[in-house]
């Protein structure tokens, strides 16, 4: 008897059949896609770090996406995503940005090795809380921290490896109790092997006088071969104080609010120094401008802003120290010593003997501001003694009404490599002066700015 054939049942058909192609996906086209990504707000100074890692995630979806993403995000974001972060957002930023790295590093796309600033607050991976009486150091320095916050800062920096740090130190109480003390320390010496490529460090510390800190010092003391920029806001305890100095190869500094000795004790251990940027520094001023005497031999740019108040016999001192720093700073480029915040609070650290000294010594000035301030005239600079040689002068800001209409109009003669001057309305009318700049080819825009179109 002849077998029926069985017939298979239509599921089982579907299952043997192949699978039609897939069709082509619906792709976006560059314009849209930039349409779309550039409604992200990159100029809130509060909310652009979200925004950041959106267009971050949105890169990392496919190539064309990246394409698109890529371009809209500032260079300046993805080198330090975090600066003061006060927002109680920062540890969860902190977990998405580790997450987004790891991912990009999956995906074989640049973003680790364009990272090299992250910024810490060190009393935000403590654990709990603590609280106290003093108010000014919270968020999110007391915010809770779970071992997954701390996990993924290492990880941030172990994928980055960053060049630059910026460490909010935060207040340590002599009330801490025990375990956050601990914690504390064991955090700083995690951060130890960091410090070996780190050239660039900001230290950010409380408002209130702290105790002698062994483990931050030591942190700084991990850095010092190779630290060579260093930012200081407010003043460091005993201990991170003398470790500052030891650090040699430093050759830019900005010290912000610090005590002007402490200050000035810092600065004679740079000895290459070339770069500072002092600014209301607490005390005589001209203690903090003699600490630069041991790196006059390669300051290149000087700026030191301080109080406007200053009595007639500290501005003796100041301006005695700084004609003794200038007289003997041969390689000097820029010099501003006070500023214009305005009319009342007007101040200048220069006067004639210090503007003598600049002009027999420093050859290679390319930039001078004078600014209101006592005894500044720039009269009789022109004689055989005095007479500025400044063949690499390039700015020449005159917001001193006391600088003598003869000075600038000499400098503009005499300088041949001068592009720009900026003078006060009162000088810019004076026909001496006016006449000098049209003789060299400037062109003023009526407020007192003269450029050459050339330059």
């Amino acid at each position: 008897m002849e077998r029926k054939k069985q017939k298979t049942p239509p599921t089982q058909q579907l299952a043997t059949e192949p699978d039609p192609p897939h069709p082509p996906s619906t792709r976006l086209p560059p314009e849209i896609l930039h349409q779309i990504f550039s409604l992200y707000d990159l100029l809130s100074p509060l909310d652009y770090v979200d925004s950041v890692f959106d267009l971050l995630a949105a890169s990392m979806v496919c190539r064309e996406w990246y394409q698109a993403a890529r371009p809209l995000i500032p260079d300046s974001h993805i080198r330090c995503p975090f600066t003061n972060q006060s927002s109680a957002k920062y540890l969860v930023r902190l977990r998405r940005f580790s997450s987004l790295l790891s991912t990009s590093q999956e995906l074989g796309l640049p973003y680790c090795a364009e990272v090299n600033t992250i910024w810490i607050a060190v009393n935000a991976f403590l654990g709990s809380p603590f609280a106290d009486n003093d108010d000014s150091d919270r968020s999110p320095r007391d915010l809770y921290t779970a071992p997954e916050d701390r996990n993924a800062l290492f990880k941030i920096l172990d994928l980055t490896l960053p060049t630059g740090l910026e460490l909010y130190v935060g207040i340590t109480p002599k009330n801490h109790p025990p375990e956050r003390l601990a914690a504390r320390a064991h955090f700083l010496s995690q951060l130890h092997p960091y410090l070996a490529n780190v050239c660039n460090l900001s230290l950010r510390f409380p408002p209130i006088k702290q105790p002698a800190d062994v483990h931050l010092s030591n942190l700084v003391r991990a850095a010092q071969a190779t630290l060579t920029r260093v930012t200081l806001l407010g003043v460091p305890d005993p201990l991170t104080h003398e470790a500052l100095i030891l650090c040699t190869n430093v050759r830019s500094a900005k010290i912000f609010g610090g005590d002007a000795r402490a200050t000035g004790r810092i600065l004679c251990g740079w000895r290459g120094l070339r770069k500072v940027r002092l600014t209301w520094q607490q005390g005589r001023i001209s203690d903090a401008i003699a600490g630069l005497d041991a790196a006059c031999s390669t300051l290149e740019d000087v700026y030191i802003a301080g109080r406007s108040l200053v009595g007639e016999a500290e501005a003796s001192e100041v301006t005695s120290a700084l004609e003794s720093v200038v007289s003997r700073c041969e390689r000097l480029k820029y010099l501003e010593v006070g500023k214009v915040l305005m009319p009342s609070l007007s101040f200048s650290y220069i006067d004639d003997a210090v503007l003598r000294a600049l002009a027999r010594g420093c050859r290679d000035l390319e930039q001078l501001t004078l600014t209101a301030g006592r005894g500044l005239t720039g009269a009789k600079m022109w004689d055989d003694v005095g007479k500025p040689r400044w063949p690499k002068l390039k700015c020449l800001e005159v917001e001193n009404e006391m600088v003598v209409d003869e000075f600038v109009e000499r400098v503009v003669l005499e300088c041949e490599a001068l592009e720009m001057v900026v003078v006060k309305v009162k000088m810019d009318n004076n026909s001496g002066v006016r006449r000098a700049l049209e003789m060299r080819g400037f062109v003023g825009d009526g407020k007192g700015c003269w450029k050459r179109p050339e330059a």
